[in-house]
């Protein structure tokens, strides 16, 4: 028995915009500013306004728009308060917003929508509401702005306020005008959490999705809770961490499909420093395997978009280890092996094994990863499956990507070892890939 359902996206998608079919694992992947043949979603910051007078979209950007592919999903940071880090643009927004009751931003990002919507086509664009709000430089701008003796840290829950009320509220009233207009929902994303790994992540993610909104600039949503204006959770920098899925049971458990909630993306993971350092491969090995493994038995709508997938030396990159794992099964469905059928490697017992097999392309892979810095050695994996093609194994770390000489070998019953010609380190960066045909 398998596992199915790993890749099921289309029915998230479906959720949020009523339209999508079912595709592929590519589809859980996405990339920044350009389109990858790995990933089905792009997150720019280049589509979004200002509270100034309204500027329409320059030509660059309307055929950067119109070259993503057909049905290419596009995460657009909406502009405004943004990621909080200037404090000049902060005060400049928050005092246009009380100068004239939002009244010009809310017009800009309506006319923003409008101009985007017309050229997106079948592309389905979700407008997430600011990056990285609970960062330091947040709450340091805003308590400038507001003139208060508040501290200034990370997680700040005294910001959600002003972010909700001058930013986040007005920007879904102007939004969802522009949903009834064009007779079609446009999904909203809350403003990226920073470093969800934190201990202090959960709870202020938690304290934003109940505030409930008093609708100063925008009074059709006076008394909602913000859960029931945005669609989808976005969080950042966990999926690497050791603490990854327990972080994604307590979204899941306590605010998917609570009000308006149906999806939870996070939409930077690995970054510039883990890139540049040369372990972007090695990272997106380990953040591909935790995804669609967490993700997929239970059906829920994921997604993990890379930052800075084309930083560091050749090999070691993201899209490096991602262009091998799309070059050797192409975008297939993939299913999670059950429990029986998962292998048992060599070393310490607290690596983690991944086993995903494939629908049509006659493959499955193995990934061996872990967060632990100390490295383990790892001599063979043990499968159930008497027969197996030759497997091709890759070790990615900041040396690249690199084959390893591995054979099979029978042993007691049904089960067969994966070998490998010298014992495989893995450690936090150092990932394991096996390809193996299916029997």
């Amino acid at each position: 028995m398998n596992i199915k359902l790993v890749v099921r996206l289309g029915l998230g998608c479906l959720l949020l915009t009523g339209t999508r079919a079912q595709a592929g694992w590519v589809d859980y992947f996405g990339a920044h500013y350009g389109a990858k043949e790995w990933s089905s979603v792009v997150r720019t910051h280049s589509f979004g306004v200002t509270e100034d007078t309204y500027e329409s979209l320059s030509n660059k950007l309307v055929t950067e728009l119109q070259g993503y592919p057909a049905e290419e999903d596009l995460v657009l940071i909406v502009g405004g308060l943004g990621s909080g880090r200037d404090p000049v643009s902060v005060a400049s927004y928050l005092d246009a917003i009380e100068a004239d009751g939002a009244e010009r931003w809310k017009s800009n990002v309506r006319q923003r929508a409008q101009e985007v919507a017309n050229l997106a086509g079948a592309r389905r664009v979700v407008w997430q509401i600011g990056n990285e709000i609970t960062s330091q430089k947040y709450s340091e701008n805003l308590h400038a702005w507001a003139g208060d003796s508040g501290t200034v840290m990370s997680f700040d829950e005294t910001t959600i306020p002003i972010y909700v009320e001058y930013y986040l509220a007005p920007t879904v009233e102007a939004l969802r005008e522009v949903s009834k207009e064009q007779r079609q929902r446009i999904p909203v994303a809350l403003g990226s959490i920073t470093n969800f790994g934190n201990d202090d992540a959960p709870g202020w993610l938690d304290a934003v999705l109940d505030y409930t909104i008093e609708g100063r600039f925008a009074p059709s949503l006076t008394g909602r809770k913000v859960n029931q204006v945005v669609n989808v959770i976005t969080l950042h920098y966990f999926m690497a961490g050791p603490d990854w899925e327990e972080r994604l049971d307590h979204v899941a458990q306590t605010w998917l499909r609570q009000g308006g909630i149906r999806a939870v993306w996070s939409t930077e993971e690995v970054g510039v420093n883990a890139a540049d350092s040369g372990y972007g491969a090695a990272a997106a090995i380990r953040i591909f395997a935790r995804g669609l493994s967490w993700w997929g038995p239970r059906r829920f709508p994921g997604r993990v978009i890379f930052w800075g997938q084309d930083r560091g030396e050749d090999g070691t990159q993201v899209s490096d280890a991602m262009t091998v794992v799309y070059d050797a099964i192409g975008d297939t469905e993939v299913s999670l092996a059950s429990r029986d059928e998962l292998p048992t490697a060599s070393g310490k017992a607290d690596l983690e094994v991944y086993r995903f097999l494939t629908a049509d392309a006659g493959k499955s892979l193995l990934v061996v990863a872990t967060s632990d810095d100390e490295p383990t050695a790892v001599s063979r994996l043990r499968l159930g499956d008497a027969s197996l093609g030759q497997p091709a194994a890759y070790v990615f770390d900041d040396s690249g990507s690199q084959p390893i000489e591995t054979s099979t070998e029978g042993v007691e019953g049904s089960q067969v070892d994966v070998v490998f010609a010298s014992p495989v380190e893995v450690a936090a960066n150092r990932s394991l890939l096996v390809i193996l045909d299916s029997p």
